[in-house]
């Protein structure tokens, strides 16, 4: 029994290992209390919301319909590449005040498994940002 419980943690141990350095992609989907039009327009002028170095670094590409690639360098020199989409907001109502805001990060296998451990991205940053400024206050 020792010896079977022995294996078993050295082939977890071997998998949480590997899973460390196997890449993913993580998707997140936000809804937002905002309309398309003020997304795209918001999109379009990145130094109004972006706090990094006033947005002056932020470079955003309409790829093709509500699909942006936005690509920022990090102070470390690597930079940061990824696409949002803006979808509609899906509801039984409809609601043409909300929009949906999707994108897919990559990270590892490890951290796609635990979410919770993993630090927020630069991704993810970048679009909290967005939807602080988009999110409508009262």
């Amino acid at each position: 029994m020792k010896r079977l419980l022995s294996i078993l943690l050295i082939i977890v141990l071997l998998f949480v290992l590997a899973s460390t350095f196997i890449p993913a992609g993580l998707a997140r989907c936000l809804t937002v209390r905002n309309t398309i039009q003020n997304t795209v327009a918001a999109l379009k002028h990145p130094e109004a919301w972006r706090s990094l170095d006033s947005g002056k670094s932020t470079h955003i590409t309409e790829i093709k319909y509500m699909h942006f690639q936005i690509s920022e360098p990090e102070p470390n020199g690597d930079s940061v590449d990824f696409t949002l989409a803006l979808v509609p907001h899906a509801s039984s109502r409809r609601n043409p005040d909300n929009i949906g805001i999707s994108y897919v990060y990559t990270t590892t296998l490890f951290f796609k498994l635990l979410p919770f451990l993993q630090r927020p991205s630069v991704e993810s940053a970048i679009v909290d940002e967005l939807q602080d400024y988009l999110v409508p206050t009262r």
